[in-house]
């Protein structure tokens, strides 16, 4: 199986809370669909300024719309996929991507093991075989976790918007069905969680909804 990448930029006048949503449902669900011998795949978002939006795309080919006050929105996607198939994917992806008025660079060749497998996610001695292991088990964690976002996304509503299915239950007060997903993760690992609070620092115009700066606290629960 050969690692894919590329990087989808969301212009400003769309780039609501439901970005990364719409990205999945318009682009990244059609392909799975299509292509079956997609045999894993993950996704992240970003709100960063230009040098940190630069990375896994030529953020020169990105048109100077996207930009917004020297930041941009968007969606890394990861998958893996027989060799067969790379160009129909890559064409596929570049014209579901100019459909729905999103952009990218390219796509291009992913090193899995650098991004799955080095120091930040692989903790001890390292050699060659831990390093594979390890990024088989990432690949099957962020895959799983994918799988679970596509289950739960609905959409587009008559707005055009793509969006996770509200939750109704009591474990879950801020309505995401992750919220219990998450509660299961923190038991069972005992993670430190980070948590953001209220400060009088001004913050960045990534998050203009905070509206108020934010100190990062970390507990565990």
């Amino acid at each position: 199986m050969t690692p894919r990448q590329t990087r989808i930029f969301v212009l400003p006048a769309i780039a609501n809370e439901h970005f990364a949503e719409n990205v999945v449902g318009k682009i990244i669900r059609p392909l799975l669909a299509e292509f079956p011998s997609i045999s894993a795949f993950w996704f992240s978002r970003y709100g960063e300024d230009r040098n940190a939006s630069a990375g896994d795309c030529d953020i020169a080919q990105i048109p100077p719309q996207f930009e917004d006050g020297g930041n941009f929105r968007s969606i890394r996607f990861r998958f893996w996929v027989e060799d067969d198939v790379l160009q129909p994917i890559d064409d596929r992806i570049s014209a579901l991507t100019i459909q729905h008025g999103f952009a990218i660079s390219d796509v291009r060749p992913y090193n899995d093991v650098a991004d799955l497998a080095w120091d930040r996610f692989l903790e001890g001695q390292i050699t060659p075989q831990r390093e594979i292991q390890r990024r088989d088990a990432m690949r099957a964690f962020l895959h799983s976790s994918a799988i679970l976002f596509l289950e739960m996304l609905e959409g587009p509503d008559i707005d055009g918007n793509c969006r996770l299915t509200r939750s109704a239950s009591g474990h879950n007060p801020h309505g995401s069905t992750f919220e219990s997903i998450h509660h299961l993760f923190c038991n069972m690992t005992n993670v430190t969680t980070t948590v953001y609070v209220p400060s009088l620092e001004p913050f960045t115009r990534m998050y203009p909804q905070q509206g108020v700066g934010m100190v990062e606290k970390r507990v565990r629960f």
